[in-house]
């Protein structure tokens, strides 16, 4: 394997390099810019957020991996995105506090989407 560099230099003062093989490295060149950052952005955010790591984000993708609607903070799956959204706004984030940062925000979905990379 050769290590082949992931990350860019521009915005950065430090830069982590990860080994891949030849056939990673050919899906990474194939994926298209956006796709890139949003890679670049997770390891991010984890990088920042060590504690994501734990056994709550496994068990979250684990079933996100099966069932499509899955509430990020209490793993309760949806039969629709209207549901998901509605339980995140009224039921996880009542009080407009993001349990992931403790910051109060107006538009919790916003918030989520922005600040943490979770998506619905």
């Amino acid at each position: 394997m050769v290590p082949r560099v992931l990350g860019r230099d521009d915005d950065m003062s430090r830069v982590i390099s990860l080994r891949v093989s030849n056939e990673q490295f050919e899906v990474w060149k194939s994926l298209p810019e956006e796709k890139r950052d949003l890679l670049r952005n997770v390891i991010r955010t984890i990088l920042s957020h060590p504690t994501m790591l734990d056994e709550n984000l496994q068990r979250w993708i684990a079933v996100k991996s099966v069932l499509k609607w899955v509430c990020p903070v209490c793993y309760t799956t949806f039969s629709s995105r209207k549901a998901l959204i509605e339980h995140v706004r009224y039921y996880e984030f009542g009080d407009g506090k993001c349990p992931f940062c403790a910051r109060k925000s107006g538009n919790i979905l916003d918030h989520l989407r922005k600040s943490h990379f979770i998506s619905f």
